[in-house]
């Protein structure tokens, strides 16, 4: 998607957003950056009145971090109670590098390869790039959500169960024996584990559908009215 401003003073008149840069452009246009539309197009469905149709782009990364953080916490007192880590001193230690690890490494993926790629590429008719950026996003929410805080978890945990000296944590160099650790730490989330992961990859794939619907009124003639945003060429409301 290019785009092209030709109101630099208000942040809400985008001007044009064309799917072919090299077509004919109006006078004293200048083209912008893919920043540049992000910015321009994210403060724009920002400073929308109706907002509960902003909200799936506008908090729609917060809303998955908080869901990341919250099983994040889970897991995190699954793999302290396996590991018989009851004392004060090693939980926020412990809890820390789970939950910021996981949240951070969400919120960066799900902003560059999500809600970015959303909000600088006009939607195709046909859906297809749609159901990929879905898919993609019920990976992120998945990995971050449920994979990765287990990983960062066993791993914490067990340093302060070596610490600590409450668990019988096997050497690197017995990989029989850490595989058998691994898969006790498996069976001890049999429940709530595979809930975590449909419940996040469900999530993952709704807040992304939620997003392109937003993006798709943005860039319908139904929110042109007040006149923000002129689409070239148009774009129907029925696609």
């Amino acid at each position: 998607m290019s785009a092209i401003d030709q109101s630099q003073s208000n942040v809400g008149s985008i001007g044009i957003i064309s799917t072919d840069p090299e077509g004919a452009l109006p006078e004293d246009s200048i083209p912008l950056s893919t920043k540049d539309v992000y910015r321009l197009r994210l403060a724009q469905i920002r400073s929308w009145k109706s907002r509960s149709e902003s909200w799936p782009i506008v908090f729609g990364p917060s809303f998955g971090t908080l869901a990341v953080s919250l099983s994040s916490f889970v897991i995190n007192i699954s793999s302290r109670s396996l590991f018989q880590v009851y004392s004060q001193t090693y939980f926020w230690p412990t809890l820390l590098p789970t939950v910021i690890f996981s949240t951070a490494a969400y919120w960066l993926s799900f902003e560059r390869l999500i809600r970015r790629p959303i909000l600088t590429q006009i939607p195709t008719r046909s859906g297809s790039c749609d159901l990929c950026l879905e898919l993609r996003g019920s990976v992120i929410q998945l990995i971050c959500g449920s994979v990765l805080p287990s990983a960062v978890s066993f791993i914490t945990c067990s340093i302060a169960a070596v610490t600590e000296r409450t668990y019988p944590v096997p050497s690197l160099g017995d990989p029989k024996a850490l595989w058998f650790t691994v898969k006790r730490f498996g069976r001890s989330m049999r429940v709530s584990g595979p809930l975590m992961l449909l419940g996040h990859a469900f999530l993952g794939c709704a807040l992304t559908h939620a997003m392109l619907k937003t993006n798709r009124l943005a860039l319908t003639k139904e929110h042109q009215g007040s006149g923000d945003m002129i689409v070239y060429p148009p774009l129907s409301a029925d696609f």
